[in-house]
């Protein structure tokens, strides 16, 4: 019954959203008058209307030029849908941007909605693409939905990363020995994991199943929470990755037989693009992660750590650095031995490798 009265909030609440999309009356647009401020300038997204008429005010009260971003979210439900899963899985959509002149810009206004707790995917597209060097950056969120901070200080990494002309620490060399990666498993201790994992799934419980996904599949929380039921493929033995952050993320994994058939049940007489999981953010198959290790009685580690544990173990049993990255969605091998598999793992890989070249096999 639970399930169920929450499966009915979710789509009222859907519903309310394109119906007030639908039923917006638009702000009254805005071009400065005489001589901008060409000190400021204002750049905003917005989908319904809202986050427009904040970033029109803005732009108002300082007579400085603005421009809209446009992406393809349309005012119906297939765009409240796309917008939804683009926020899930971090998407950085395709975007069109109305030309505005930011070189004597000194500060400018980014305005977005607040979707899933942090700035619209448009907005994050357009930081990676703009000439923001030497200005000051002020983030304006609209939206009656919470926003969480690491969320904008991410934000806030993004927009300096493209705001220096060139790293000013790249020639300092740290003291100490850099660590990589977070806390693994032991393979016993994996095992007592794995075991609970499989009687809390038994038991009906979709957050174990999202958990031993991190574990099975080496995927991100993000990829979880943002798998839709087309995505199980081939009964089941498929599960696709059409979007992610880079093009090696975008991927397709094959699915082990112990999680075939509870990613089956999940899809089971539900719409191709239904969530698979239903409505949670990327927090929750961390926090079952987690809670499956309370459960079993190992140390708790966290998602990212049994992504790590995952490509240990494939290292382990002598796949290459190159599989295991591609199954992450690394674009670099080196990002999988250095930050998620364990020392002795690649060293293990290696000389299995180098064994076989020396009895005459192929390395």
């Amino acid at each position: 019954m639970v399930v169920v009265a929450a499966a009915v909030l979710g789509i009222a609440a859907f519903a309310v959203m394109v119906a007030k999309d639908r039923t917006y009356v638009a702000s009254v647009p805005f071009s400065p008058q005489g001589e901008p401020n060409r000190e400021i300038a204002v750049v905003y997204y917005s989908r319904s209307g809202h986050s427009e008429a904040a970033a029109r005010e803005i732009a108002r009260t300082f007579n400085a030029p603005i421009a809209r971003i446009d992406a393809d979210y349309p005012r119906d439900f297939s765009g409240q849908g796309k917008a939804l899963s683009d926020a899930r899985a971090e998407a950085h959509p395709q975007i069109r941007v109305e030309p505005i002149d930011l070189a004597p810009t000194r500060r400018v206004f980014l305005v977005s909605p607040t979707w899933l707790f942090r700035p619209a995917p448009p907005l994050w597209t357009y930081v990676e693409q703009a000439d923001l060097r030497g200005k000051e950056v002020v983030l304006v969120m609209t939206g009656n939905s919470r926003y969480k901070q690491e969320e904008i200080d991410e934000f806030g990494r993004r927009v300096a990363k493209h705001w220096l002309r060139s790293n000013p620490v790249a020639d300092v060399e740290g003291v100490g020995k850099r660590r990589h990666g977070k806390a693994q498993l032991r393979i016993d201790e994996a095992r007592r994991w794995m075991a609970k994992a499989i009687e809390l799934a038994d038991g009906g419980e979709g957050g174990a199943i999202a958990a031993m996904m991190a574990l099975l599949l080496g995927m991100r929380a993000s990829e979880i929470v943002s798998r839709v039921v087309r995505d199980l493929d081939d009964d089941g033995h498929l599960l696709w990755i059409p979007t992610a952050k880079t093009e090696a993320g975008k991927r397709t994994l094959r699915v082990p037989d112990v999680l075939r058939p509870y990613l089956q049940r999940l899809a089971a007489d539900s719409t191709p693009h239904a969530p698979l999981f239903g409505q949670h953010w990327r927090d929750w198959p961390r926090e079952w992660v987690q809670r499956v290790c309370e459960l079993a009685g190992v140390p708790k580690v966290t998602a990212h750590g049994m992504r790590g544990l995952h490509s240990t173990l494939a290292m382990e049993a002598g796949i290459t650095g190159h599989v295991v990255a591609a199954s992450l969605g690394h674009e670099n091998v080196s990002t999988t031995v250095q930050s998620y598999a364990k020392p002795e793992a690649v060293a293990g890989a290696q000389q299995r490798r180098a064994l076989r070249v020396l009895a005459g096999g192929a390395g």
